[in-house]
């Protein structure tokens, strides 16, 4: 690689001597051609540099936005109970341990309720599931 580099050298210092009929012409022409590659490139890192740093602004506030949880409250009225979303879930869990199982292997629960029938259905972590009372 270095060899084709003075190679290229001494062609542009041949072409030039021939074109300006002297050694100060070449190396004039010689100076030229070096800086003009030179210059360009630190432009173009910059841009890119620039570019980076945008994109990873703009990640990081998509990551803000999609992390937030909307704060949700759930009651169930008919006739004249009502109930909220962690008595239904304290039902549940005191179902499912009155099955002889741990509390702390349930990572999923699919809750059911059916106020006509006055029954809460269950199914914890896929495969289990059970009933209760509603009331």
């Amino acid at each position: 690689m270095a060899d084709t580099k003075v190679a290229k050298d001494r062609e542009t210092t041949k072409e030039a001597m021939r074109s300006s009929g002297g050694k100060e012409g070449a190396k004039a022409t010689k100076a030229a051609a070096k800086k003009t590659p030179m210059q360009r490139k630190p432009r173009e890192k910059k841009a890119a540099a620039e570019g980076k740093a945008a994109s990873t602004t703009a990640k990081t506030t998509r990551t803000r936005t999609t992390k937030r949880e909307m704060k949700t409250e759930l009651f169930l009225e008919y006739g004249e109970l009502q109930m909220s979303q962690e008595d239904v879930i304290k039902k549940v869990k005191h179902s499912y341990k009155a099955q002889r199982k741990k509390i702390g292997e349930m990572k999923s629960v699919r809750i059911y309720l059916k106020p006509e029938e006055g029954m809460i259905y269950y199914v914890v972590n896929g495969t289990d599931h059970g009933s209760c009372s509603l009331y």
